[in-house]
């Protein structure tokens, strides 16, 4: 909680607690973006805050995988290593393959193993370890109104798989506070276990003269005389903090845009 860190595998969780309250070692590994404070439990943890990157080692995603396989270390990855590792071999994904993670698939659980093939080849990454994301990525959507959860998670998906992101990675989510009763924002919102901010025409309007003015947003005439702010989804975003990495996407009826806080 003290690093707004999510947790992507319960199975994992359970497994060090126990391992912990045993008083094995446990290794942290923070292979994110950032600083990431931990206890001090001297006499158990030991740290690895290596930033390692393709240019700086030989193969360090097989480099990792095999750190991983160790297990008993608790792992905070970024989105290329969520996206590029195979939790069930243990292996980096080849290159070529495409994955259902990459293309923002929401699963329950990553370590959803049944665990009948117990041998270490084919021993799941998530059974021994446990793995933290940082989530970085504001969403900052727009609506007509009446609009479902299932047809905006829709537009959400797509948008994500169009950039390449991953919805595990969403902080946050935020519209005008003209939309704050559509039920949809709300449902989708808690599907994806995320907060949602309602933001005020003035708190928007604020944050669009604070980046430059009106000219330097895809605005609509018809969302201003409406909602009494030009742009939604992007000022939204904006102003929950961040920088605009997707800017206005609009298709049947929704608008969403994507800011990504700097650590």
């Amino acid at each position: 909680r003290e690093n707004n860190l999510k947790s992507i595998n319960k199975r994992g969780m359970t497994y060090l607690m126990t391992e912990m309250a045993d008083g094995k070692p446990i290794h942290f590994l923070n292979r994110s973006v950032g600083g990431i404070s931990i206890p001090e439990y001297k006499e158990i943890i030991t740290s690895d805050h290596s930033q390692e990157t393709g240019n700086q080692e030989i193969n360090y995603m097989d480099s990792l995988c095999e750190k991983l396989k160790a297990g008993n270390t608790i792992a905070v990855l970024s989105e290329d290593e969520l996206k590029n590792i195979d939790f069930k071999s243990g292996k980096k994904k080849p290159e070529n393959e495409d994955s259902e993670d990459s293309k923002s698939k929401i699963s329950a659980d990553t370590g959803s193993g049944t665990g009948d093939d117990s041998s270490e080849e084919n021993m799941y990454l998530t059974d021994k370890n446990a793995f933290f994301i940082k989530p970085d990525l504001n969403v900052g959507m727009g609506c007509r109104k009446g609009k479902t959860r299932e047809e905006l998670l829709k537009e959400l998906k797509e948008s994500f798989v169009e950039n390449n992101l991953n919805l595990r990675f969403i902080k946050s989510i935020s519209s005008a506070e003209i939309k704050k009763d559509e039920k949809g924002l709300k449902e989708l919102a808690s599907r994806l276990n995320v907060p949602l901010h309602f933001y005020t025409s003035g708190e928007l309007n604020e944050t669009i003269e604070a980046n430059g003015g009106k000219e330097n947003f895809k605005t609509s005439e018809f969302v201003g005389q409406t909602a009494g702010v030009p742009s939604v989804s992007e000022a939204s975003a904006l102003r929950t903090g961040g920088k605009l990495i997707l800017r206005k996407r609009a298709a049947n009826g929704i608008t969403v845009s994507i800011a990504r806080e700097e650590n």
